[in-house]
């Protein structure tokens, strides 16, 4: 009698300890603000531009959020979790392409016999200015229940 006492105890302590502690969210995930998807086209010249990172910066907060355009220019924001979108507010905007190129021989021996691949150069395909929030003259406002889709034309000159 008594371990069935015991037994129904810990049965039910361990059913309402775990209805009271599960959650689909960990803390840190309940303390996000919400995010809205967020995607667009990045173009320089009139052509899609690739590889550019895409980075909203928030006029007031904290909440960054980035993306990285495809071969057809289309980018989708991340803040949190892959794709998520970006938090509702207004922003500066940046976007960037550097590509990397090597220099020296493709591949050579070291001093103590190993190999090494070529030293990299930073080539910059988009001007320098769209890389700097304050200079690109892109801002976009992220919203509740809008499609928060954005377009940015880059010249290359």
């Amino acid at each position: 009698m008594f371990s069935r006492v015991i037994v129904t105890l810990c049965a039910v302590t361990w059913a309402v300890g775990l209805s009271g502690c599960y959650s689909s969210k960990d803390k840190w995930e309940a303390m996000r603000p919400p995010v809205y998807q967020v995607s667009g086209m990045v173009r320089m010249d009139g052509e899609p531009l690739s590889n550019a990172v895409v980075v909203f910066k928030p006029e007031e907060g904290t909440y960054s959020a980035t993306g990285l355009s495809d071969a057809s220019g289309q980018f989708y924001l991340t803040t949190f979790d892959d794709r998520d979108g970006a938090i509702e507010g207004t922003f500066q905007v940046s976007v960037d392409r550097v590509d990397y190129i090597p220099i020296g021989p493709e591949k050579g021996t070291s001093t103590d016999g190993g190999t090494y691949l070529p030293p990299l150069k930073q080539v910059r395909v988009t001007p320098k200015k769209y890389s700097d929030f304050e200079k690109s003259g892109f801002a976009a406002t992220v919203m509740k229940d809008e499609s928060n889709s954005f377009e940015f034309d880059l010249t290359s000159n």
